[in-house]
This record gives C-alpha cells, structure tokens and sequence, in this order.
C-alpha cells in the first residue's frame, strides 16, 4: 500500500510540477520578452509599486523572474518609454489630477496629484471621475 500511496504522490507532483512550468511560461510570455530590451521601467502604478530599479535587471533577459515575469509590472521602454495601453489606468493620459468638485469623501487637490500619470493604483485615485478627475488642458481620463 505505502508503494502505491507513493507512486500516486509521485505521480501527482509530476503532474503538478508539469503543470506549474506551463503556468509559469504563459505568465512569463503575458509579461513580455525582455531579451532584446535595452530600457526595461515599470509600469506606473503597479498593484505591487514596483519601481524602475526593480525592472532595470529584467533588460536584456539579464533575470527571468520576479517582477520580470510578472504582467503588469515592467515593461519595455526601448519605444521611448511609452506605456502599452494594455498597462494604461485611468489617469495615464492625464498631467494633472485634481479633485471632483463637492465630492463625496472631502478628498482635496492635493490627494488627487498622486493619480497623475497613473502614479497610484488606489484610494483616491481608484474612483475615477467619484473622488478624482483630469483637469481641463492636461489630458484626459482613459
């Protein structure tokens, strides 16, 4: 019995670890290839604020892991530095942030600051068009 209960255990790691490979290659390709990037920067406002020194050793496939595997984290800026519209937040296109008027939560101008250029992923700037908007001339809200 142990034999079995061993083998079956066996098996099943097998199946895993294969399975695990397969996921860690399609998250691997979702992230992007940086083998041939010279200019690897992360993508502002991440959900795990990484910076562009984490992803500067993603260039030129110089690490394959963490956070270079990971979508939504780094990308290559050998375009001039261009977010993908796939990595675009709201307040991408936008220079300046500010506050709506007369808004629910009180939130101020100075709050809404940190949603430009899709610097920050969360509260205030997670309510777009509730809590923050794009002022008028510095671009708009994606």
């Amino acid at each position: 019995m142990n034999t079995i209960r061993s083998s079956t255990i066996t098996l099943l790691v097998v199946i895993v670890t294969g399975f695990m490979m397969v996921v860690t290659q399609q998250i691997a390709d979702a992230a992007g290839d940086f083998d041939t990037c010279n200019n690897v920067i992360s993508v502002p406002g991440n959900s795990k604020n990484v910076d562009d020194s984490d992803c500067e050793i993603c260039a030129n496939g110089g690490q394959e892991w963490y956070p270079c595997d990971e979508p939504g984290m780094c990308y290559c800026a050998d375009n001039g530095g261009t977010v993908p519209k796939a990595y675009w937040g709201p307040f991408t296109p936008c220079t300046k942030a500010i506050a709506v008027p007369g808004n629910s939560k009180n939130v101020q101008d100075a709050a809404c600051l940190a949603c430009s250029n899709n610097g920050r992923a969360f509260y205030p700037c997670n309510q777009p068009g509730v809590l923050c908007m794009c002022a008028a001339g510095h671009g708009y809200m994606y």
